[in-house]
């Protein structure tokens, strides 16, 4: 009996659990943007950046230039000399 009432609410922490991981993921889906669809022109202080619009293999990345992010007070622009988007790691 109390095996029973243990499995129960386990179930339903469980179901409950797995629907507010559904809900906080569709209302983080919702409110991104795709900032691929907002091409203004040429940056007027540009910087390389690698970018990708849509999910998929290492392909779908490209190398543009776009604006440099100013950072605000309490942010940090961190310079990155060498990026390697390879899938293998060398020890």
């Amino acid at each position: 009996m109390k095996i029973k009432r243990i499995l129960k609410w386990s179930a339903r922490a469980i179901l409950l659990a797995l629907i507010l991981t559904l809900l906080v993921g569709s209302i983080a889906y919702w409110r991104s943007t795709n900032e691929c669809d907002r091409k203004t022109g040429v940056p007027a202080n540009p910087i390389k950046a690698i970018v990708h619009c849509e999910y998929g293999s290492p392909d779908v990345l490209k190398v543009e230039d776009v604006e440099k992010p100013v950072p605000n007070d309490d942010q940090l622009l961190v310079r990155v000399p060498v990026v390697d988007s390879s899938a293998t790691w060398v020890a």
